[in-house]
């Protein structure tokens, strides 16, 4: 009935971002950034009406947005460096760090139905999954000389995470 619904209250979210850079010699530059990134929930799980859940009660599970959701965060900060190797060269080395936490997965939740207390289930999303990424970036980078440019890059990351449904 009516009085099952509420409204989702709503967020406050601060999401600050600062990078810097600055040089610590004539040709060594330092450069180290932080973020917080806010990701809303898609607007599809986070709202059900009436008529979504004619076939609540009789047929189980049955998917249901319940409004539960909170937004997915992201927190990353990266620290590096650049060295000029010669007039025609340089080389950057960077380590970076990224977690995300309050991923959408979906969850089985129980339920009593009334007025004979049997116990049915329903499906929902939930901030129930999380990842993260750590790693170090190095590249070298040789400008153009003659009719010849190089630029070498490789990244060493690692993830880790949860998440064993096919939309997390």
């Amino acid at each position: 009935d009516a009085g099952d619904f509420k409204e989702k209250e709503a967020e406050l979210q601060f999401s600050p971002r600062i990078g810097l850079g600055f040089p610590v010699t004539e040709t060594t530059v330092f450069h180290a950034q932080y973020g917080r990134f806010i990701q809303i929930p898609a607007l599809t799980d986070l709202y059900t009406g009436p008529f979504d859940l004619d076939q609540f009660i009789t047929f189980d599970p049955q998917y249901v947005q319940d409004g539960t959701i909170k937004s997915e965060e992201t927190i990353q900060y990266e620290v590096g460096f650049r060295q000029l190797l010669g007039d025609n060269a340089a080389l950057n080395l960077t380590l970076f760090y990224k977690n995300i936490k309050g991923l959408v997965n979906r969850q089985l939740n129980f339920f009593q139905k009334v007025p004979n207390g049997e116990l049915r289930t329903y499906i929902a999303p939930a901030n129930s999954d999380f990842g993260t990424t750590k790693g170090l970036a190095f590249s070298l980078d040789v400008t153009r000389m003659s009719y010849l440019s190089l630029s070498l890059q490789y990244t060493f990351a690692i993830a880790e995470g949860t998440g064993s449904s096919t939309s997390s």
